[in-house]
């Protein structure tokens, strides 16, 4: 017995030679009183309801079998392959889908909430059951034709959005990361026909896409031209700009030119008027002056003339005249005048003498 339990001890706590990490759990779950949980999966325990815990991975020490059912649930992304979904077109052929992948993912979180409500094998009823019911109804609503061909790049997108409003509706929180639908097989001789048609359409495809393409390039190139055009006219647009300030800036500095000329001309103006005010008034004052002074000359000749004529000096003056207009030179004084005059006998130093 004590070799046994050393062996037990041995294999619970020691590290397992074996390579294969799943024999390792396999062994363990064989162990009493233990529960191994692998990675990338939590554990939940069910004894007349579900209890609160959800048990990471790892190996826990409880007592399970056979009152309390322990459930692995997977919280890695996986994959969900729906196979060999038939349904009828709207044209009345019936087709088949051979594989439909769901893309999904249930966090630890949301464990205990999903498999509550949906059971153990949850993805039966949130995804495969949703997914065969979205492909029938969308077959009815749909052509062959449009399913094979014309709208079957679009069943992946609807089918993504579907599920995902189903997990929305059923509150699971499961995620749907995305859905790819195989190609739908259809009846021998009308799969020849739609082989035709994919191929002719791959054709216009190509066509179009060259088209397209080509269509692209002339797009390209004219919107270079215009790139160019609209840098050429900016360009042009600068260089105006450029000119209109050069010529701003000319006729503003000869602005400043003509307002400099006409400030030194004002200047010079009214000092040459200041010159002509200043020699005005100084020929006014030197004809002032000359006015005056001939002015007090006359008066002064006024004044001596007025003091020159006395009654000798008018007797003088009278005497002379005379004596220029008598050509016989006699001059008669006193009250005796004789009767007979000798002009040579007679002085006439004396008579101005007498005379002043």
């Amino acid at each position: 017995m004590k070799k046994i339990a050393a062996l037990i001890f041995s294999l619970l706590f020691v590290e397992s030679t074996l390579s294969d990490e799943i024999s390792v759990h396999w062994l363990y779950s064989w162990m009493p009183f233990t529960y191994t949980v692998p990675e990338g999966s939590v554990g939940i325990f069910f004894r007349g309801g579900f209890y609160k815990e959800v048990y990471e991975p790892g190996i826990h020490r409880l007592f399970t079998w056979p009152v309390t059912k322990g459930m692995r649930i997977n919280v890695r992304p996986q994959i969900d392959i729906i196979e060999d979904i038939a349904c009828g077109t709207m044209d009345g052929l019936t087709i088949k889908f051979p594989r439909i992948a769901v893309y999904n993912q249930l966090h630890k979180d949301q464990v205990l909430n999903v498999v509550s409500n949906f059971g153990e094998d949850y993805d039966h009823y949130l995804i495969t059951e949703p997914t065969i019911q979205a492909v029938t109804e969308l077959c009815t609503t749909m052509t062959a034709q449009e399913i094979y061909i014309d709208k079957f790049p679009t069943i992946n997108d609807f089918l993504l959005q579907h599920l995902v409003e189903e997990q929305e509706k059923s509150n699971s929180k499961l995620k749907i990361n995305k859905v790819v639908v195989s190609k739908p097989v259809l009846p021998g001789n009308i799969r020849k026909n739609y082989e035709v048609i994919v191929e002719e359409k791959s054709k216009l495809v190509a066509v179009s896409q060259i088209q397209a393409r080509k269509l692209k390039e002339a797009e390209t190139e004219q919107l270079e031209r215009s790139k160019k055009a609209h840098t050429d006219k900016m360009v042009a647009e600068i260089e105006n700009e450029k000119k209109l300030a050069e010529e701003k800036n000319k006729m503003e500095l000869e602005k400043i030119r003509v307002a400099v000329r006409i400030h030194q001309l004002r200047e010079d103006a009214e000092a040459e008027a200041f010159i002509l005010r200043q020699k005005g008034e100084a020929e006014a004052y030197v004809i002032q002056v000359s006015g005056e002074a001939r002015a007090n000359a006359t008066l002064q000749e006024a004044i001596a003339n007025e003091r020159l004529i006395t009654p000798l000096y008018v007797q003088l003056k009278q005497a002379e005249a005379f004596w220029r207009n008598n050509n016989s030179k006699l001059i008669y004084f006193g009250e005796n005048i004789p009767k007979t005059v000798y002009p040579g006998l007679i002085d006439s130093e004396k008579i101005r003498k007498f005379a002043n």
